[in-house]
Parts: C-alpha cells; structure tokens; sequence
C-alpha cells in the first residue's frame, strides 16, 4: 500500500504510480454512484457498503447467487437490483480476498516461529555438545 497512488489521466483512465494497483471499497462504490440515475440512487448506493457490513458471510452468499431480490431484504428501494446484485458479489469477492490473505499471512508467521524454534533448538543442542 504506502506510496501506490492514484492520477485522474483522462475520461476512463487512470495512471498508476505503483507497480500494484488496487481499488479500495469506497472508490468502488463512489464509482458506481457516479452512474447512478437519480440523487436518491447515488446516495443508496455509496451506503451499500455499510448495508453489507451488517451481513453474515452466508446470507451475502445467498444474496449474491440466488435469483431473489436483494433490495427488500437490506431496505434499498432506489437502487436498480442490477447494481445490487453486482455490489453484493463485489463484497464477497472482498471478504474472500480478506480472509485468504489472513490465513496466508497466518501461515507465513507459524512457519517463521517453526523455523525459529527449530534454531533454537539447534544452539541448545549445540550447547549442550560443547559442555
């Protein structure tokens, strides 16, 4: 994260200062505002974000592959159920990427205090030859 940075270059493009580009929640949503048809929309639809917080991973699931509405079930009735259904798969995809990097990053620190460990255990064992 640090210094990747984000340049307005022209209509639909962006410059990237970074090798790694990302695009965080918000701008997501503030993206996809900007599309909207009516203030109401817009103003719905850069609160999506704080309606799927509010949801389990099994029911953002289920809203995301079922072919119910969506809009009744977080009270959004300005949003067109195309944009809710779309945001509903984003978060997912979201909360998917989250937990992988926590269980990689997990990973990585029980292999570090293994391979500490097995250190230690190699001085001590040395030690204890020298004695």
């Amino acid at each position: 994260m640090g210094n990747d940075k984000v340049f307005y270059v022209g209509p639909g493009r962006l410059n990237w200062s970074a090798k790694r580009a990302f695009v965080t929640r918000g701008m997501a949503y503030e993206a996809t505002a900007t599309q909207a048809a009516t203030p109401e929309e817009a103003v719905d639809t850069r609160a999506l974000g704080a309606k799927f917080d509010g949801l389990d991973d099994r029911d953002l699931y289920v809203m995301a592959k079922d072919d119910e509405p969506v809009g009744p079930r977080i009270g959004v009735t300005n949003v067109p159920e195309s944009t809710l259904k779309m945001s509903a798969s984003y978060e997912l995809v979201v909360r998917e990427r989250k937990l992988k990097s926590r269980q990689w990053r997990i990973s990585l620190g029980v292999t570090a205090l293994i391979g500490v460990a097995g250190w230690i255990f190699a001085i001590f064992d040395l030690w204890a030859c020298v004695k």
